[in-house]
């Protein structure tokens, strides 16, 4: 097992807390000592996905106590909570994440499970499947009524390897990469729809204007970044790996892009939306402002999409939104213009952060977003096609 330091740290409070001045005799804190971290017998984990349902436990880890001294004698002050938290090796903790925490039947231990942990390693550090990630892990003591402000951390730091998995189940997001958006390799802007949230659906959709002689390619997330790795056209309407001829589309205008990418199949067709109604607001509404009670649902803004040398032009039927979510009782929904006579609500309300709504139907259910619980998110809903995108990021 590495160590980088097993120096115990005293760590001297504001000086608000730390003053000669004491009138009325209480006890001043005068002294931290804080924990370190046990050793433990490996500092290298490949992960390999669990059986469904199963959560297995990949190791504990253990520390001691950290110490409190009230008038240069050990005493307790209040509540405890120890967090374990974790950054990229070298990072030095700029961007340090809560890795596991104790828990009040077991405070100096925190257990790492296969299927958390795992997570974390892709979405929080983006790590690769098959490959090694080095961190680095630290330990958090937050004590008394205020942790977030009344916290020692010890540098005591645990080096450890991981090797995560790519989950079998995982919804893996699909996106356009092109002229659109000046080919930022990375832009996550034109997210491709799903009719639902079954892993053995692979139909990828998008439905939006584009310009004259654009030139993009489809692009899995796990692509993003490199274009080697993201779809290009290939023979008989098929998509090729890395494949070095773009799709484009001649004329501008509204057009509906469809792939399997499990088949490795695509279709381009034109899309007529002129019969279409043509929104100047569209509104994501839900308890969290109060079902718009006076105007108050926030209003999402509609793509703004790069031409082949040409003007920006809008995309008026593509609409995205990043709001803070308090409430997710009740579930979410869309309406125009601040109005409930224009509104849509989920065919089945469970389908999220993919779905599909329908325009003003006889019942009037609700997007039920339950699951994801409080935090900000990322909406988008096209009013073309009613397909939606409501997801938790922070």
């Amino acid at each position: 097992m590495k160590f980088l330091n097993k120096t115990l740290i005293i760590s001297i409070l504001a000086a608000m807390i730390f003053t000669a001045c004491n009138s009325d005799n209480s006890p001043i804190l005068t002294k931290i000592v804080s924990g370190e971290f046990d050793a433990l017998p490996l500092d290298e984990f490949v992960l390999t996905e669990p059986a469904a349902g199963t959560n297995p436990l990949i190791i504990t880890v253990t520390w001691t106590k950290t110490r409190f001294y009230l008038d240069e004698k050990e005493s307790p002050v209040g509540s405890v909570k120890y967090l374990v938290e974790a950054d990229i090796a070298g990072n030095n903790f700029a961007n340090a994440i809560t890795f596991a925490a104790s828990d009040d039947n077991n405070p100096l231990a925190a257990n790492l499970f296969v299927n958390d942990i795992n997570s974390l390693l892709l979405k929080n550090f983006n790590a690769m499947a098959g490959q090694n990630l080095n961190l680095e892990l630290r330990l958090r003591t937050n004590y008394g009524e205020d942790g977030a402000k009344n916290h020692v951390i010890s540098t005591s730091v645990l080096a450890l390897t991981f090797v995560p998995f790519r989950p079998e189940n995982e919804l893996i997001p699909a996106y356009l990469i092109g002229d659109m958006n000046a080919w930022d390799l990375n832009s996550k802007q034109f997210l491709m729809y799903r009719e639902d949230n079954k892993p053995q659906n692979h139909i990828h959709t998008y439905t939006g204007k584009f310009g004259a002689n654009t030139h993009f390619k489809f692009c899995s997330e796990l692509a993003l970044g490199d274009v080697n790795k993201m779809f290009g056209k290939g023979e008989n309407n098929t998509l090729v790996v890395g494949g070095t001829e773009d799709f484009v589309i001649a004329t501008e205008g509204y057009y509906t892009l469809t792939i399997d990418d499990k088949a490795k199949t695509y279709s381009i067709t034109p899309f007529d939306e002129s019969t279409f109604a043509q929104y100047s607001v569209m509104c994501f509404v839900g308890n969290f402002c109060n079902w718009g009670a006076d105007g108050s649902d926030p209003e999402m803004q509609n793509f703004v999409v790069k031409t082949n040398g040409g003007a920006d032009i809008i995309d008026n039927h593509n609409w995205f939104l990043e709001v803070d979510i308090d409430l997710v009782g009740y579930g979410v929904k869309f309406r125009a213009n601040h109005d409930w006579g224009t509104k849509w609500c989920p065919i089945k309300s469970a389908n999220n952060p993919y779905g599909v709504a329908e325009y003003n139907p006889t019942n009037d259910p609700n997007i039920d977003i339950s699951l994801q619980g409080e935090g900000r998110y990322e909406v988008r809903f096209n009013d073309l096609t009613a397909h939606y995108f409501v997801k938790r990021i922070e």
